[in-house]
């Protein structure tokens, strides 16, 4: 970070000229090094890469929401998928099915035994980022979640689970970052068809909030006039999958095909601490994927099982919620128009008798244009 900088906005700050907080100083020092070179742009296109406090002039005069929106959803719902290491029905031995697929965001956890009640705990870490030349990105997602279910009848698995997600997203397009909380309330439901079908349902509603603050392109430089703003969030999602499984031996494999649906409502708002505030109105984001995946496992001994998975998804439908407004109107797309990709699962099971298990699995994401995405995540389980 440019020391001048630093010490010129501690001045300012106690001449209660400027109100920047530490985290905003770390969000102006502008974009890093590592960020793939842009190319000439046309004279209606920004480049963004100069964005800086000594250089306001080429920073985007957009919120952050239009841009980062779809993708932080997308992520929520590409949550890792687990094959679950049910006790089996029948003669209680560990089997691998699926039970549910992670559009709730993990609310699978560890399967089931045949005897009731299961409280179940996980923690997850998603780092993400988008390198589209006019906004590029980076962002985490931590998300933490409780849930209870139980097994009826041999055939019925039901449950709920809450989540707590907080996000940070750095936003390089106008030095800027969001910071945003949400609630998850999802129930599910898995039915087994036969010992090696099942079908399984997730249905969910959240509620989040989100503050933000960038770098207001006419302060003067060395300057910064930080704009801010908030909005509140409502999420609907669902999904629908059915699963496949094989046990041989020590090895399992499985297969999966599904389709999730997500929509979040964004509160419009008004942005204030410069000339350049913007009025931004509702948004709408939503995503729709239909998937399709394999997965193998390989049992070690009777405690310990590794797994792998491949994943493949397309976006049926999407609406990046570029109606509410809050860019400048000559700025083109901001999100890459692919709509495919494939998600890559390794992982390690823990059995620890019929009562506990654990499952540490990671998550990266391919193939997606200008789009980066990685994830690891623990879950718990106990059984009564």
């Amino acid at each position: 970070m440019n020391k001048r900088f630093v010490i010129g906005t501690a001045l300012l700050a106690s001449l209660g000229m400027t109100s920047v907080t530490q985290a905003e100083s770390e969000f102006l020092s502008g974009p890093p090094e590592n960020l793939p070179p842009v190319p000439s742009v046309p004279s209606n296109s920004f480049d963004v890469s100069q964005c800086s406090v000594q250089n306001p002039s080429a920073c985007l005069n957009g919120v952050s929401g239009v841009v980062t929106s779809l993708d932080t959803l997308r992520v929520f719902l590409t949550r890792p998928v687990n094959p679950q290491g049910e006790q089996d029905k029948r003669d209680r031995r560990a089997s691998l099915r699926p039970v549910l697929v992670a559009a709730s965001g993990d609310i699978a956890a560890l399967g089931a035994p045949a005897s009731g009640w299961g409280l179940w705990a996980s923690g997850s870490r998603a780092r993400f980022e988008g390198t589209v030349p006019v906004a590029p990105y980076k962002a985490e997602i931590d998300m933490v979640s409780l849930g209870v279910d139980r097994l009826i009848a041999s055939r019925l698995l039901l449950g709920a689970a809450l989540a707590e997600e907080r996000v940070d997203t750095r936003t390089f397009y106008n030095a800027g970052g969001q910071d945003g909380e949400a609630t998850t309330l999802t129930a599910y439901a898995s039915y087994l068809v036969s010992d090696a079908v099942s079908v399984d349902m997730t249905l969910g509603r959240g509620w989040g909030e989100t503050t933000q603050a960038r770098l207001d392109p006419t302060s003067p430089v060395g300057i910064p006039l930080i704009v801010r703003g908030s909005y509140d969030s409502d999420r609907t999602l669902w999904s629908l999958v059915m699963n496949a499984s094989r046990q041989i031996g020590p090895w399992g494999f499985g297969g999966r095909v599904g389709y999730l649906h997500a929509r979040e409502e964004q509160d419009g708002y008004r942005e204030t601490g410069g000339p350049s505030a913007r009025i931004v109105a509702d948004r709408t984001v939503s995503l729709g994927q239909a998937f399709l995946g394999v997965d193998g496992s390989y049992g070690i001994n009777r405690n310990w099982q590794l797994h792998g998975a491949a994943i493949y998804r397309r976006d049926t439908s999407r609406n990046e919620g570029r109606s509410g407004g809050g860019l400048p109107t000559a700025v083109g797309a901001v999100q890459p128009d692919d709509r495919d990709e494939i998600e890559w699962i390794v992982g390690l099971r823990f059995y620890g008798g019929r009562r506990f298990t654990m499952n540490l699995e990671y998550l990266n994401t391919a193939g997606r244009d200008r789009f980066k995405n990685e994830s690891l995540s623990l879950i718990g389980r106990i059984d009564f």
